[in-house]
């Protein structure tokens, strides 16, 4: 054989096989499915110019914590209230007048007791007691007030005490419609179980303080005296260089020493 019968052998022979082959691989066909395409994220072509991220390292996620969290954004309210206005107080209404209000009105002082430079005129209703002293046991109450007389009511200044002591006793009586009174001297007079001597006019140092001092001037009442201030009752009290314009004089029991007694026209 020749080469050219050669040639055409083989190439026969190769069409047969490829025939063969095309029958085997439909018929392959009809029994398993067809291949798929592959992924083609698995195989990236390399991109003629890279982007620098696509090279750096992937940054590390933060350790994720409560106060990392992002807070979530309010959903707007697709209808949102107006918000409060405040609303207004009424303006103070002024007064009818428009003066401002009354202030608290102070609290009143005690008015100051009158003093007199020299006693009044005693009158003929009234008898008139010097001494030395006056000593007061056990006193209750100093205090002006009214009482009524065979002429009307007069105003006295009035102390009420357990007792009392007169030192150096000058009682001059009143003058009565006989036009004769009775004048009482004593060295010492004592009054016990209970004395309340009124007088309408008082002269005398108490606590060292000269007084002189008529009923007539001062408001009834309890009696402060000028400038003294009494301590608790009942107490000792002395009275010096006394005058007095007595009105009466009452006692549980009364006593004179050296008591001397006269008699003048008046």
């Amino acid at each position: 054989m020749g080469p050219l019968s050669a040639a055409r052998s083989v190439v026969l022979a190769a069409a047969v096989l490829a025939s063969a082959l095309s029958g085997q691989a439909a018929l392959a066909a009809s029994r398993v499915p067809a291949p798929q395409p592959p992924i083609l994220a698995a195989t990236p072509s390399p991109s003629p110019n890279p982007s620098p991220s696509a090279s750096a390292p992937p940054a590390p996620s933060p350790d994720p914590s409560p106060s990392a969290s992002p807070a979530p954004s309010p959903t707007p309210d697709p209808n949102p209230s107006p918000s409060p206005q405040p609303t207004p107080l009424p303006a103070p209404s002024a007064s009818p007048t428009g003066s401002p209000p009354p202030s608290p009105a102070p609290t009143p002082t005690p008015t100051p007791v009158p003093t007199r430079s020299a006693l009044p005129d005693p009158g003929a209703s009234v008898a008139i007691l010097s001494s030395n002293t006056i000593e007061i046991a056990g006193l209750r109450s100093i205090a002006v007030r009214t009482v009524s007389t065979s002429g009307g009511p007069v105003k006295v200044i009035e102390l009420v005490a357990d007792s009392s002591t007169i030192t150096g006793l000058a009682l001059q009586g009143p003058c009565p419609s006989s036009r004769t009174r009775v004048d009482t001297a004593a060295g010492e007079e004592r009054a016990t179980g209970g004395v309340t001597l009124d007088a309408t006019a008082l002269q005398a140092t108490i606590l060292g303080i000269p007084i002189i001092i008529a009923a007539a001037d001062l408001p009834e009442g309890a009696l402060t005296l000028p400038g003294i201030t009494l301590p608790p009752l009942p107490t000792n009290l002395a009275l010096l260089s006394v005058k007095l314009f007595i009105q009466s004089i009452h006692s549980g029991a009364m006593a004179l020493t050296g008591a001397r007694i006269t008699t003048a026209g008046c």
